[in-house]
């Protein structure tokens, strides 16, 4: 089945997408640096008007970027603001201050892909970002960035990011091209798609979504088995050749928990997001609290995009971005995101579905109720009722790999090098190995 003709119409405009006058801050913002002591040390360049924004660019005129971006705040209070961000300019010797439009526009999803140019049908699993400074939708690829981490404090515009992404994949995908499967430990964020023809299921309890992530690893490991035996390298490719195969998206709304509650999930999670993309089954994590617990260097190394919104502390910011964000996230949709393969980071708006709660969900039901008269079936992973130990996956990649080196194994199945060592010794017990002798440090497959 070919791709279904978008139903874009169904999509309400805003009142406020075009980009209207509005107060000049241009010379308000030379006299509060007057005033600061930074008396001819910047010249005003130009001024870009964006849908929530306003950026103004002036030249630095001997002065490092370090002495004005420390005098943010005292700037902010200066103009009596309640939001100002100093980054650097896209020219050398330039920096930008963001200010807050006062008549900030409300964007949805129709105002986005009303302006839509890119072609969209050669990409694997689009997904729609939010739009720029200027209304333009931005999009990629899971196809392209495998995986997405995805964090933003409560209020931040993380749900309703969420909820835009969903519609999204129910407007650009048919049943047979997507399966969606919802991790939602809330019961509530994901509730509107759950009869839904793309959503196989949603999962509100954490033990049967560990359960998931293991069958989709034993999924992922089918999958591969089946592109070996028809000499094709990836999904694509197999599709192009039988059509008969999904793409998956697994959207975890809260990671955390998840952790905290059987912190085995890093193992299926790193698992995945190193070999899935391929297979294709893609992850979008997302989490209210990324501490370094949660997010570990592990995860992150495998999440590679990641999308942020306002957080409650720089250390998280940190914690997730590997360093402090380029700017001040205003909250409500603002969010920065880092792609892989992209060296700068973007600032992006979320984008509403619909101006009203009412209206949302009176869309995602005429959206699911259009889908339904598809005929669904259930798609049957591998099913595994109690997850492996840590060393049934230690065996399994021995003798998959035949690799025995610790630190091979330590990258492949977490944990600490401690349990890894022990789990070795276990097998040389068993006579499944043998323990290293003389100069050559390597355990043996008997």
């Amino acid at each position: 089945m070919k791709n279904p003709s978008p139903q874009y119409s169904i999509l309400p405009l805003s009142k406020t997408i075009e980009i209207e006058k509005t107060e000049d801050y241009s010379n308000q913002i030379l006299n509060a640096f007057n005033s600061l002591n930074i008396k001819g040390g910047i010249s005003y360049l130009s001024k870009q008007i964006g849908l929530t924004l306003i950026q103004y660019q002036f030249q630095l005129n001997h002065l490092k970027f370090t002495t004005i971006s420390n005098l943010a705040k005292d700037l902010r209070v200066a103009l009596g603001l309640t939001y100002l961000s100093i980054e650097g300019g896209n020219i050398p010797n330039t920096i930008r201050i963001s200010i807050q439009r006062k008549d900030r526009s409300i964007v949805t999803l129709g105002d986005a892909l009303s302006r839509l140019k890119e072609d969209l049908s050669t990409h694997q699993v689009p997904i729609f970002l939010g739009v720029d400074m200027l209304g333009n939708p931005v999009f990629d690829d899971f196809g392209r960035i495998s995986h997405l981490l995805v964090a933003g404090s409560t209020g931040s515009g993380k749900s309703v990011f969420l909820s835009t992404l969903l519609t999204f994949f129910h407007l650009t995908k048919s049943y047979d091209e997507l399966l969606l499967f919802l991790i939602d430990p809330k019961q509530v964020e994901f509730s509107p798609f759950e009869d839904s023809p793309l959503v196989e299921k949603v999962i509100t309890k954490s033990s049967e979504a560990i359960n998931l992530l293991n069958s989709l690893v034993l999924e992922m490991e089918k999958r591969y088995e089946l592109f070996k035996k028809e000499k094709v390298r990836n999904i694509s490719h197999y599709r192009k050749k039988w059509h008969i195969i999904k793409n998956i998206v697994v959207i975890i709304d809260e990671y955390a928990d998840l952790f905290l509650f059987d912190k085995s999930v890093e193992n299926y999670v790193c698992l995945l997001a190193q070999k899935s993309r391929a297979a294709g089954i893609f992850l979008c994590i997302c989490t209210q609290r990324p501490s370094v617990d949660v997010v570990s260097g592990l995860v992150k190394a495998n999440l590679p995009s990641r999308i942020v919104f306002r957080l409650t502390s720089m250390h998280d910011y940190k914690t997730v971005l590997d360093g402090k964000p380029p700017f001040v996230l205003m909250g409500k949709g603002d969010s920065v995101a880092q792609l892989e393969g992209k060296e700068n980071f973007m600032r992006l708006q979320s984008c509403l579905v619909a101006p009203t709660e009412s209206e949302v969900d009176a869309i995602i039901e005429q959206l699911v109720t259009s889908k339904s008269i598809q005929e669904k079936q259930n798609y049957s992973l591998p099913i595994s009722n109690t997850p492996p130990t840590k060393k049934e996956l230690v065996w399994k990649f021995i003798k998959r790999t035949s690799d025995t080196r610790l630190r091979s194994i330590l990258k492949e199945v977490g944990g600490d090098m401690g349990e890894i060592v022990q789990i070795m010794r276990e097998f040389v017990c068993e006579g499944k190995l043998e323990a290293p002798s003389g100069k050559d440090r390597r355990y043996k497959i008997i």
